[in-house]
C-alpha cells in the first residue's frame, strides 16, 4: 500500500466532489427557510450545515464525502495511513466551516453600510480610506448601445415568433397570381388537348418534368412540384392559367 501513488485527477475530483455536495445542500437547505424571513443569518445557516458534514465525515472517519466515493482518506505519511492528530482537525474545522462562514458575514456586514465610509470590513479594521486621484468628474453611462441590443433581440424574437405562421408558399403564389394579374394577357389555350410539346416544361420549375402530371386545367408539372405545392396551399393557383388547381392525374403522351 505504501507504494500506491494518488493520481492528482483523483485529488481534485475529490475536492470538486466535496464543493457540489455543499453547494446542492446548501440550496436546499436555505431553501427551506427561505419564507421564515431569516435571509440575515443564511450565512449562520450555512455554518450549521458545514460543522454537520465535517462531524460527519472528517472529525468521524478522517475524510470528506467526496473522499469517500474516490476509497481516499487523509494521512500524515505519504507512504503509509497514519491517522490525524486533533490539532489537524481542528485546524480542517477552521479552514471548511469558520473559514467560508466568515467570508460570508463579512461580506453581508459590508452590504448592510451600503453609504458608509470603508467599502469592506478590513479596510475598517486598519482604518484606511479611499480619496481620488484626480478631480472627480460626473459619471455618465451611455445605455445607446445596451437600447440597441434590447431592440435587436425583441425584433428577432418577435420574427422568430410570427414567421413559422405564415404560409410562405401561400403567399408566393398569391405574388405570382397578383403579377400575372398586373401583366399583359396571354393567349392560351383552356384545355386543350395535350401534345408532345407540352411535356418538354413543367410550368412550376421550368425543367423536364419529372413523373408528368397534368391538371384539371390541362397544364403539366412535375409529379412533386404539383403535389407539393397542393399540400402547401390549398388553393393552390396554376402557374400557366392562374385558376385553382382542384385535381391531377398521371400524364400520357398522345398517341402519334
Amino acid at each position: 500500500m505504501g507504494d500506491e501513488i494518488v493520481l492528482r485527477v483523483s485529488q481534485l475530483d475529490a475536492v470538486e466532489l466535496d464543493a457540489q455536495l455543499i453547494d446542492s445542500l446548501q440550496s436546499q437547505f436555505i431553501g427551506t427557510f427561505k419564507f421564515a424571513s431569516l435571509s440575515q443569518l443564511n450565512p449562520e445557516l450555512k455554518l450549521f450545515l458545514r460543522w454537520y458534514l465535517w462531524k460527519t465525515s472528517v472529525h468521524t472517519v478522517e475524510r470528506t464525502f467526496g473522499q469517500q466515493m474516490l476509497d481516499l482518506k487523509y494521512s500524515l505519511d505519504g507512504n503509509k495511513f497514519v491517522p490525524l492528530k486533533s490539532g489537524h482537525k481542528v485546524a480542517l474545522f477552521l479552514m471548511m466551516v469558520l473559514g467560508p462562514w466568515l467570508h460570508d458575514r463579512t461580506d453581508m456586514l459590508s452590504s448592510v453600510l451600503p453609504h458608509g465610509r470603508f467599502p469592506t470590513l478590513q479596510d475598517r479594521v486598519l482604518g484606511i480610506t479611499l480619496v481620488p486621484d484626480r478631480r472627480q468628474t460626473l459619471r455618465q453611462t451611455s445605455y445607446d448601445y445596451m437600447n440597441r441590443e434590447i431592440l435587436w433581440h425583441g425584433f428577432a424574437e418577435f420574427l422568430f415568433n410570427v414567421l413559422p405562421q405564415f404560409n410562405s408558399f401561400a403567399v408566393k403564389n398569391w405574388l405570382r397570381l397578383v403579377w400575372r394579374k398586373l401583366a399583359p394577357p396571354r393567349i392560351e389555350a383552356e384545355c386543350r388537348p395535350l401534345q408532345t410539346k407540352d411535356f418538354l416544361v413543367c410550368r412550376f420549375c421550368a425543367s423536364m418534368p419529372t413523373l408528368p402530371y397534368v391538371t384539371n386545367c390541362g397544364h403539366i408539372y412535375c409529379y412533386y412540384c404539383i403535389t407539393a405545392n397542393c399540400i402547401a396551399d390549398a388553393a393552390f393557383p396554376c402557374c400557366a392559367c392562374g385558376g385553382k388547381v382542384e385535381g391531377c392525374a398521371p400524364a400520357r403522351l398522345p398517341d402519334p
